[in-house]
């Protein structure tokens, strides 16, 4: 045998010299893969589940809406029973206190753009009373 452990037994425990790894050389050059990150955000995930658009009953008939008008359609309901939170609700959607609306606005969906201007015109009905 020749190199410096020449006289060292080889086996488990003891591999030869030239199967080594070299000094200032990583066992592994390329490390471990970067993991993805999720390219959405909970607001993108929020935002999306607001705009999905899902089958229900109105009036009788089945009806395609989003997951916002299905909920603005149920606070303005509720208002207008006489449920003060939720006509609160509705004013601060208005106010632009939250920025759903200002999302929705900016939705290209032409339905979701009529009933946002429904919506925005019984609110003037309501403030001219």
């Amino acid at each position: 045998m020749t190199g410096k452990n020449a006289d060292k037994p080889i086996g488990y425990g003891n591999p030869p010299d030239h199967t080594k790894f070299s000094p200032g050389k990583s066992g592994n050059p390329n490390g471990r893969p970067k993991q993805s990150k999720p390219d959405t955000d909970v607001k993108t995930l929020v935002h999306d589940e607001l705009l999905r658009e899902v089958f229900l009953l109105v009036e009788g008939k089945q009806a395609k809406m989003s997951v916002i008008q299905i909920i603005v359609r149920r606070l303005a309901t509720e208002a207008m029973k006489g449920s003060v939170k939720s006509l609160a609700m509705i004013e601060m959607l208005m106010t632009g206190g939250f920025s759903l609306v200002r999302a929705l606005e900016r939705h290209q969906n032409g339905a979701d753009l009529e009933f946002i201007d429904a919506v925005l015109k019984e609110a003037d009905k309501w403030n001219a009373k």
